[in-house]
């Protein structure tokens, strides 16, 4: 998108007479906190889903450390952005 790179972007056909809906989606591993990588996710999928003109923003955050129980790696959030909501999920 742009000079920028989205890890995905999904173009959904229309359905009769519908729009087509547009989805990026950006993947990220967990660095420093789960906090701070969600905090700076959040600009950068708002540029890329104004670039498309996307309708839905989505973060998949992966957390690597082994010490961590699923139960904490494993959540869904909705975030606030300039383009609009953006869902982060955690596994």
């Amino acid at each position: 998108v742009g000079r920028g790179r989205t890890d995905l972007t999904i173009f959904w056909p229309a359905a009769a007479g519908g729009a087509e809906r547009r989805i990026v989606i950006e993947c990220k591993l967990i660095r420093r906190s789960r906090e701070y990588t969600i905090r700076e996710a959040l600009g950068q999928i708002s540029a890329y889903m104004d670039a498309c003109d996307a309708d839905e923003g989505h973060l998949a955050l992966f957390d690597r450390d082994p010490y961590r129980p699923w139960q904490e790696k494993i959540f869904r959030e909705e975030r606030p952005a300039p383009a609009g909501t953006i869902v982060a999920w955690g596994m």
